[in-house]
């Protein structure tokens, strides 16, 4: 006879995606189941979607107040009846033969525990989680290892025998982020987690549900070192922290909250640790910087090669403007027009033509924007505006001067 399975289903405010999401489970191959849906409060018309299903297999609970999703499945945990657990997300889709493929396989190799690889949409692509997920040192074998540096089990993709959670614990409810890495490091502390290797999930992540600033994900990691610092490979660890700060919030580091970690880890781990965190930083940022040095490279090629073909404008036909055209002149460089914002009533300047910017009809072309600082910004919005993105200002245009006579 085949195990039973309880699928828990936390879900806030989703009355777009929770349809997909339950339909996904109800359709398994593997019949045997319950699904409890642990609606968390939500003030649209969600629960009122799962209450209309007619599988009995479904229940609903109904919290009064949104306590989060780790809450959420703690709650659906304490009511399963299952002698396995499976977890499903809201705004995510499982295959068919999910259960079954996963099921069987801790059937067979005898395993208290198991995931996939998952397939992630996102606003950058479509990819699978891991990457090498045909690696079975990197996804099973080793897998203490590899979590270590980060996280590859995602929580729709996992599968537990219900007592385990009586020896490692319920989801962390303090967590904002990560639980279920923090979970994942509990579990392979003390049981082998087996792995089948294909997507069965696909998880659907826009920017609007996983955006977090940095305070958030300075506490996360703190929590996480706290409670496992001396689990992870700190380096790769950090590196983590470093790249999810650096997409999130303003989109730059902050060293008051990388000063936060190095606290934690001075106080739990030594000061050599507290050490490895700033290096981190540091060899983090080089790796920033060479990067935009190479992007920056390979524009000043770009500009390069247009400029000495001549298919450039310059933005400006007053003193700067023409200082830029004589300087260009000089190296043989002649654009092909000048542009303004208005029309001044200059048709050229030696023979090259003026034009208004609204005028100008190629968006790919080259401008070089000659003209004084105090003036570079609004230029640089028209340009914009007008959908040319390839730009840059000439060198000798950073301070104010007088005399700039037309835009």
């Amino acid at each position: 006879m085949t195990p039973f399975v309880s699928v828990i289903l936390p879900v806030y405010n989703r009355e777009d995606t929770i349809l997909r999401a339950l339909d996904s489970v109800l359709m398994q191959t593997y019949r045997n189941m319950e699904v409890i849906v642990i609606d968390d409060g939500s003030d649209d018309s969600t629960a009122e979607i799962v209450r209309n299903c007619r599988d009995s297999r479904v229940r609903l609970v109904c919290l009064p107040v949104n306590g989060g999703a780790n809450a959420a499945r703690n709650a659906g945990i304490r009511l399963a009846e299952g002698t396995y657990i499976a977890f499903q997300d809201s705004d995510d889709e499982w295959l068919a033969d999910k259960l079954e493929k996963q099921i069987g396989y801790m059937l067979s190799a005898d395993v208290p525990a198991c995931y996939c690889p998952y397939i992630l949409h996102g606003e950058n692509g479509n990819y699978a989680v891991p990457g090498d997920y045909k690696n079975r040192d990197f996804c099973e074998r080793n897998l203490t290892e590899t979590l270590r540096a980060d996280n590859i089990i995602g929580t729709p993709t996992l599968i537990v025998k219900r007592d385990i959670f009586s020896d490692i614990g319920l989801f962390d409810e303090a967590m904002q982020r990560m639980q279920d890495y923090e979970l994942a490091v509990r579990l392979v502390k003390k049981y082998k987690v087996g792995y089948v290797d294909e997507p069965l999930v696909h998880a659907y992540r826009m920017r609007k549900s996983i955006s977090a600033g940095h305070a958030i994900w300075t506490d996360t990691y703190r929590k996480l070192l706290e409670r496992h610092g001396d689990f992870f490979d700190l380096e790769q660890f950090l590196f983590g922290y470093y790249k999810r700060c650096d997409i999130s919030g303003d989109g730059e580091l902050q060293w008051e909250n990388i000063g936060q970690l190095a606290v934690v880890l001075g106080d739990n781990m030594g000061k050599e640790a507290e050490r490895v965190c700033y290096r981190t930083a540091i060899r983090y940022l080089q790796g920033q910087y060479d990067a935009v040095r190479d992007v920056f490279g390979d524009w000043y090629r770009f500009f390069t090669d247009h400029i000495c073909s001549g298919a450039f404008a310059i933005y400006g036909a007053g003193l700067y403007g023409r200082r830029a055209y004589d300087d260009l002149q000089m190296r043989n460089c002649v654009p092909r027009c000048f542009l303004v914002t208005e029309e001044t009533g200059t048709a050229d300047v030696e023979g090259v033509p003026v034009i208004p910017l609204a005028a100008c009809a190629d968006k790919e072309m080259p401008v070089i924007i000659a003209i004084s600082r105090d003036m570079q910004g609004e230029l640089i919005q028209n340009l914009l505006r007008k959908g040319m993105h390839k730009f840059c200002v000439y060198p000798f245009c950073h301070s104010r001067q007088a005399g700039e006579s037309s835009r």
